[in-house]
């Protein structure tokens, strides 16, 4: 039931194949009716993993042929980690065969036990089906796949991203599969057991971690170092967590495809928020309180807004601010920043300035960036401290690191010993500054407790890692998953020593 991922040269266009076999590229309904003997089919994809940006290609094998068809992905952007796919399929039985992420070159080919596992499914000319969700997820350096029961229909996706789609479906769907799902496939109870990844991690009044988590999931640490997972109801990726104070919670989550939760005090799950009449789009940020109201940063396409509702639950939601994304010859995709400061809230885009909100007055402010140069990066610490990497002009110089204990309103160059700076310069609990860098291929973490005039190395760093210094003085580092394996690791000592509090390995697969 296990695959490698396949890294490609590049795109694979639709060929001919060896003998009599062939690749069809299934029509798209809505531009050309299925044919008497045909049917529309939808099926959707989410994966646990960083691997992969979004799968944009399906292939299914004709069952006892070689004979495959590809179903192309509809409502492009709709999500980071979630995708949907539908297309016409002549009458019979069919196989999943393969995936494709185009846009990170890589191609998962199901093995044949896994195919087994899966399941074929039919189709009867002339009847839509409905396949529900598929689920990949890692273990290891391979990959599990399988139905995801939390997910049997994509009605609800179709109805909000693809309506056009969704007529198609009108008459009744059938389910599709050719038999129940089979005993090996237990793919999502183990995926919802190891979610990939930890973003926006925030520190919880009463000392506790969360980070925001894969398939409906947070991450929440004891201050013992002991994780556990927090569900909800869903599947959908999570992309930002906040502490709140508030009757009915303590824990506010936002993520792709609308997703907004709340945690009741002292719950171990989460249960959705009513959006009200918040466009779709995916929960990048949350800020705000009951008094001021709550602030969220939406992305469609390209496009960043930031609106505002008194109430959480069936807001009324109004834009206050947009912000265009874009890509740039010189510093690449255009990103985007947003997080709470003690009067209210702040954001920024590559191209900057630094925006702030003040709740109690409602009024904007504008914090400009050191000679007016692009962000590469930008963190919040636990001291107050801004750490800025800033991008010169013209793309062929590395960026400069910078830190403000001002909120932006005066900025000071640090210079590190670090030909390639990863990340923004850091400061722990009890004022020690942190970079982590590179010199001839050897990444280190380095340490200051003189305010930046001198640097002792600490320890090597690998990079593709992030550094989140605590208020209780210890450091957690976390990595995207992009090998497959993920963890979170503790360090006690200021980096010196780490210690691997959560990780997605298994060590009874790697036997």
């Amino acid at each position: 039931m296990t695959v490698k991922p396949l890294i490609l040269p590049g795109l694979l266009a639709a060929t001919l194949l060896a003998g009599c076999a062939s690749t069809t590229v299934s029509v798209d309904p809505l531009k050309t009716a299925p044919a008497p003997g045909q049917s529309t089919v939808a099926v959707s994809v989410t994966a646990n993993t960083g691997q992969i940006r979004g799968f944009d290609e399906v292939r299914v094998r004709r069952a006892g042929s070689d004979d495959t068809y590809v179903l192309r992905q509809v409502a492009p952007g709709m999500a980071r980690d979630t995708t949907l796919f539908v297309g016409v399929l002549p009458a019979g039985e069919y196989e999943f065969a393969s995936m494709r992420d185009t846009r990170a070159q890589k191609l998962l080919a199901l093995s044949a036990n896994g195919i087994a596992t899966i399941g074929r499914f039919s189709v009867a000319g002339g009847q839509p089906v409905d396949l529900g969700r598929l689920l990949i997820t890692p273990v290891n350096n391979n990959f599990l796949y399988g139905r995801a029961p939390m997910a049997g229909n994509n009605q609800r996706l179709m109805q909000r991203y693809a309506p056009d789609y969704l007529r198609l479906f009108a008459a009744g769907a059938q389910r599709g599969w050719t038999g129940e799902r089979n005993a090996q496939d237990r793919v999502e109870e183990y995926a919802t057991f190891r979610p990939v990844g930890a973003d926006c991690i925030s520190e919880m009044a009463d000392g506790s971690v969360v980070a925001a988590s894969r398939l409906g999931a947070v991450l929440q640490r004891n201050a013992g170092g002991s994780w556990r997972v927090l569900r909800s109801p869903g599947l959908e990726s999570l992309l930002c967590v906040l502490p709140v104070d508030l009757p009915d919670a303590d824990l506010l989550a936002v993520g792709e495809l609308n997703t907004l939760l709340r945690r009741a005090p002292g719950a171990t799950t989460l249960a959705p928020v009513d959006t009200g009449n918040l466009p779709l789009g995916s929960l990048l940020r949350i800020a705000g309180n009951a008094s001021a109201g709550w602030y969220v940063a939406l992305l469609q396409g390209g496009l960043v807004t930031i609106f505002h509702s008194k109430a959480l639950e069936q807001g009324d939601w109004k834009p206050v601010r947009q912000e265009q994304l874009y890509h740039s010859k010189w510093y690449g995709a255009s990103q985007f920043w947003m997080w709470p400061t003690a009067q209210g809230l702040a954001y920024a885009v590559t191209a900057g300035p630094v925006h702030m909100l003040d709740f109690a007055s409602g009024q904007w402010s504008k914090r400009a960036l050191p000679n007016d140069w692009q962000i590469a990066d930008i963190r919040t610490n636990p001291t107050g401290m801004w750490g800025l990497l800033a991008l010169p002009p013209g793309g062929d110089q590395a960026p400069l690191a910078f830190t403000s204990r001002n909120m932006g309103q005066d900025w000071e160059a640090l210079k590190l010993p670090l030909a390639a700076r990863l990340a923004p310069p850091q400061q722990t609990a009890d004022g020690t500054l942190l970079a982590y860098g590179g010199n001839g291929g050897k990444y280190e973490l380095l340490a200051s407790r003189d305010a930046g005039r001198n640097w002792a190395s600490v320890a090597q760093f690998e990079a593709g890692r992030t550094l989140f210094p605590l208020k209780s003085g210890g450091l957690l580092d976390t990595d995207m998953g992009l090998q497959g394996v993920s963890a979170i690791m503790y360090s006690p000592d200021g980096g010196r020593t780490w210690q691997t509090e959560y990780t997605n390995y298994n060590p009874k697969a790697a036997d």
